[in-house]
């Protein structure tokens, strides 16, 4: 790590060099810094460099006064944990918004929001198995797997990736990580998480056309909660039997100790026709028997995998992780989480969803580190602490007493992307379960003097 009088000796040489090399001092650098959970302090980065072309980063990288400095990568810095910044240099990649196409592919830039590269894919016709939540960057998205509820159609968004520019820590740059050229890194950096092997400037994408959808969603309100064990358990068994081109979520709404209403959403993709054809479709899948629950509330309407949210993500104070299920955990495990609920939700807001997988999910095209592909479905329980600060520790641990009383229902694996701060020294077997051994190994030979971190759980504490 650089002292402080080596850091005060670089800044008027590294700026006469880099014009785009923020230091504390400077106005731009406390914009740059925000990260977006307020609820996590991370210390102060020695410098942020905005890059503004693929060049700057082995320039940077092979830089000798950042020998010795930690390096964080950050592309839409939505980390749950924000661990994309840290006490080094961050490199921030938002200015690389370049999409090209090409005859088989599409090349999308770092710098990228998912929403961005939506928008720009639909004008041509195109689509992605993108999520829906607008200033996620693609290259954190891509790089832990990308969970999408379009996933049981087109596979995961790390799926989607035929190959990668990629610069090593070494200030080596690799035109073309791809499975048949540095495939081992290929592997590591699809689900091994965005931070911990080389810095990914663009991603060639495949080109999927674009398709209608409809969507359809049945709100249970707290009047009818007491069917919600009956509405689980019809939601793992039919999601098992659902074809992949459609996908069904549920999110649990909690507030102070009970649930406060139950939504049941879901997308039959690549429809065929108008409106009229695709309810006729809808009416013939088992999702339509949810009508026989008695719901408050049902709503049908044509979509499109294009659409994502126009409002722009704030920065937020909240708490999240997850957990997947890799066996169904019928009435009797929903009526567990119920109690628990009541148990340790009190005086807290939170949700939990429960995200259908299997599909394409199941059926790679090619192997990645993801390891979550056999699961049955992922749980995301989140909380948003919107009181005063004087209740945050109250509402954590509200959120840990909830989320680990869960765990003898699921599997102990956790999403990398959601990453918890909270977690023990058991974080490396949740995030990366079969894959960390190889992880390991590809970590050692791609960054040997551990040059990438990624917060409190980098791979590079592991080796």
């Amino acid at each position: 790590m650089l002292s402080k009088q080596a850091v005060s000796n670089t800044i008027d040489y590294a700026l006469s060099k880099f014009k785009n090399l923020y230091f504390p001092d400077h106005a731009y650098f406390s914009i740059l810094q925000k990260t977006f959970n307020q609820l996590i302090k991370r210390p102060t980065p020695i410098a942020i460099a905005e890059i503004q072309n693929s060049n700057e980063v082995s320039d940077i990288l092979l830089e000798s006064a950042f020998d010795d400095v930690p390096i964080f990568m950050r592309s839409g810095g939505h980390s749950y944990a924000g661990f994309s910044t840290g006490k080094g240099l961050v490199l921030d990649s938002r200015q690389l918004k370049e999409v090209k196409y090409n005859s088989n592919s599409i090349t999308l830039g770092a710098g990228l929001t998912l929403k961005e590269a939506q928008d720009q894919l639909a004008t041509n016709g195109f689509t992605f198995p993108s999520g829906e939540f607008p200033d996620v960057g693609v290259a954190g998205y891509f790089l832990g797997g990308g969970h999408s509820r379009r996933s049981r159609y087109l596979g995961m968004g790390a799926d989607s990736v035929k190959s990668m520019s990629v610069h090593l820590a070494s200030g080596e740059r690799l035109q073309s990580v791809s499975p048949t050229h540095h495939s081992d890194l290929y592997w590591a950096l699809l689900g091994g998480g965005g931070g911990n092997f080389a810095y990914v400037d663009s991603f060639e994408i495949e080109k999927i056309p674009s398709f209608k959808e409809y969507f359809f969603k049945y709100t249970f309100p707290a009047s009818v909660i007491n069917e919600s064990n009956d509405v689980f358990a019809f939601w793992e068994d039919a999601t098992k039997k659902s074809p992949d081109h459609i996908a069904v979520n549920i999110t649990v709404y909690i507030h102070n100790g009970y649930i406060s209403k139950l939504i049941v959403s879901g997308l039959i993709m690549n429809i065929q026709g108008d409106l009229a054809e695709a309810e006729a479709q809808f009416k013939k899948t088992i999702w339509s028997e949810l009508a026989n629950f008695d719901p408050s509330e049902f709503e049908g309407q044509m979509s499109n995998p294009n659409f994502i949210r126009s409002n722009r993500m704030k920065e937020m104070t909240f708490k999240g992780a997850s957990h997947y299920a890799e066996d169904e955990i019928g009435i009797n495990g929903f009526e567990q989480i119920k109690e628990a609920i009541r148990r340790y939700s009190k005086q807290s807001n939170m949700y939990m969803g429960l995200y259908s997988m299997g599909g394409k999910i199941h059926r790679p095209p090619r192997e990645i580190s993801f390891p979550h592909r056999n699961s049955l479905y992922m749980i995301d329980l989140f909380s948003n602490f919107r009181e005063d600060t004087s209740k945050h520790d109250l509402f954590r641990n509200n959120f840990n007493s909830l989320y680990r009383s869960l765990e003898n229902l699921f599997s102990g694996r956790s999403y990398v992307n959601y990453p918890d701060p909270d977690f023990g020294t058991d974080w490396p077997q949740r995030y990366y379960g079969d894959s960390l051994e190889r992880l390991i190994e590809v970590k050692r030979k791609y960054d040997p003097r551990n040059r990438f971190d990624y917060g409190v759980h980098s791979l590079s504490r592991l080796v």
